[in-house]
């Protein structure tokens, strides 16, 4: 599935213990347990569901020449379009969309984030990345997920709620979603 959705019938998927991993030519998913429930299975799917998305839909050219030299601006960047492409492939194949809320509430989870209480240790690109799922695609914010999104959400809607809104019409095109993204970083007085 992973092949056939990235368009690549080269592309080498495997599965590791390692962390999931992706590179031009190469998929690595997490591995499953021995008898898999359901839950993990959406895990893996949704990992793979956003691996291939990210292969389908993302140009790296346009994306290293928008992105900023910040670090913290950079990771929002990302996070931004790794939740426009994730959520490209939800609006085209809805059942898409529950294996991404998994993997999503899965990574939260492993990365200790559910229980935050502080935005010093909650990340923006992360709330960011959650909210804009949300408002793209539908994608609920994962329980794991809620946190985070509770510290950052009032703060980037008034400081970039116009902002918010022209990047939500732009993204079918990466470029012009690049674009707004910038000014939108911009307004949260990243770049």
């Amino acid at each position: 599935t992973v092949r056939a959705v990235a368009g690549k019938p080269e592309l080498e998927v495997s599965f590791s213990a390692d962390r999931p991993l992706l590179t031009a030519d190469k998929a690595r998913l997490a591995n499953l347990p021995r008898l898999p429930s359901r839950r993990d299975i959406a895990i893996a799917r949704g990992q793979g569901d956003a691996m291939a998305m990210r292969l389908a839909s993302h140009d790296p050219d346009i994306h290293r020449r928008r992105s900023p030299a910040e670090p913290e601006a950079r990771a929002a960047f990302e996070a931004a379009e790794q939740a426009r492409v994730e959520a490209l492939g939800c609006m085209r194949m809805p059942g898409m969309t529950g294996n991404i809320h998994e993997m999503l509430d899965d990574r939260l989870f492993r990365s200790n984030l559910a229980e935050v209480s502080n935005k010093e240790d909650a990340p923006l690109a992360e709330a960011l990345g959650l909210i804009l799922r949300e408002k793209l695609a539908g994608v609920a914010i994962p329980p794991s997920g809620n946190a985070i999104v509770d510290l950052w959400k009032k703060e980037i809607e008034q400081k970039a709620g116009m902002s918010l809104t022209s990047l939500l019409t732009q993204y079918e095109n990466q470029d012009l979603f690049a674009r707004a993204a910038k000014h939108l970083l911009r307004d949260l007085n990243l770049v």
